[in-house]
């Protein structure tokens, strides 16, 4: 049971309303990684971060709502275990889990998610994916992070920040989400105390 959303999802309102806007992405970025950060402090993998994923709703101050849905694919993974499924939606889906899928990993964990979230803010601020995730193998190319740099020049310097650190391809250097979310929080309060989000 979920509560009721009443705006849809972030990819139907992005197909509406066209690509978001700084303030409109940062929000969905602060409340989704504070939802996967609690999913993942207590060893839960979502596994399907995507626009489509994402609801909104009003709240009771009129303003937007994110809210982290569908967790079909979601499982417990602890500290010492890893996950070999292939599973999520391909353009959103790490690389790590298509090494595992063709033998060259051992398994993905909880980072995976911090991918999809990158991919997700990346769809939120260009209406589009980067063409480097377009794989339907391990790898992704050299290019990668300069395609991803070039598509969000014009974001905010919080946000190139966190989308650059989410689409890290090796899953050692990303960040976790239980710690990166609280210095994104950090980053934006300093920089910005005047905005409210909920």
């Amino acid at each position: 049971m979920l509560e009721y959303c009443e705006h849809g999802d972030v990819c139907a309102d992005i197909n509406q309303r066209g690509a978001y806007g700084n303030e409109r992405t940062t929000n969905l970025c602060l409340q989704v990684g504070s939802a996967l950060a609690y999913l993942h402090c207590n060893w839960i993998i979502h596994r399907d971060v995507k626009p489509e994923n994402v609801l909104l709703k009003s709240s009771r101050k009129g303003k937007m709502v994110f809210v982290l849905a569908d967790f079909g694919l979601a499982r417990i993974c602890g500290f010492m275990d890893a996950c070999r499924t292939f599973v999520g939606t391909q353009p959103y889906m790490a690389p790590e889990i298509f090494r595992t899928y063709s033998g060259h990993a051992n398994g993905y964990g909880s980072k995976v998610d911090v991918w999809s979230l990158g991919i997700t803010l990346y769809a939120c601020l260009t209406s589009e994916l980067p063409s480097s995730v377009a794989i339907t193998d391990a790898e992704i190319g050299s290019n990668h992070l300069s395609e991803v740099r070039e598509g969000i020049a014009e974001a905010s310097d919080l946000l190139r920040l966190i989308i650059l650190t989410c689409l890290e391809p090796d899953p050692a250097s990303r960040r976790d989400m239980c710690t990166a979310h609280r210095d994104w929080w950090e980053l934006f309060i300093s920089t910005s105390r005047r905005r409210t989000f909920y």
